[in-house]
């Protein structure tokens, strides 16, 4: 189900990762049940009663990259190629997943053959650039200016992970 562009302004995405190795190596139990009927509603499994949130979007454990960039990558990208400026702000506690979903792994491979971990980060980037090449084979004397932003917010701290300078 994709995310409605003409919605709110902010929308709330979850995804959540599956048990790594070690969580599994030591039984662990999960307390966060996803609702595969309505994605949009996640379940802490808590005592007395279990807790009940809404959020604009909720994927399992099951949720693919791709299942992430064409319900917001995608969209994203559409709306900035329509002059929008757009933000993904990925947030999460450490081990949680944000680096996987934002960047993959295997980046520094040969992903021509299965780019099935690719993250957000390099298929949007490449869906931009297919665009504007796409456009600008349509109307040559068209231009583009793309802008971007990699900003980590840590500690307090605000770093541009481009130019490597803390700026907070």
């Amino acid at each position: 189900m994709p995310i409605d562009k003409n919605a709110d302004n902010i929308q709330v995405i979850i995804r959540v990762r599956p048990f790594s190795a070690n969580e599994k190596a030591e039984d662990a139990k999960s307390c966060v049940i996803v609702d595969e009927e309505d994605h949009n509603k996640l379940i802490l499994d808590a005592k007395p009663e279990p807790k009940v949130f809404n959020f604009d979007w909720v994927g399992g454990e099951k949720t693919t990259q791709k299942d992430i960039f064409d319900l917001c990558g995608k969209p994203l990208v559409q709306a900035c190629l329509e002059g929008y400026n757009c933000c993904i702000f990925a947030y999460g506690q450490t081990g949680a997943g944000k680096t996987y979903t934002m960047q993959g792994k295997g980046l520094d491979t040969d992903l021509t053959k299965d780019h099935t971990h690719r993250g957000l980060q390099p298929r949007v980037f490449e869906y931009i650039f297919a665009a504007t090449s796409k456009q600008a084979k349509e109307d040559p004397g068209r231009q583009f200016l793309i802008n971007c932003s990699y900003l980590e917010i840590y500690n307090e701290h605000i770093i541009d992970l481009v130019n490597q300078v803390v700026l907070g």
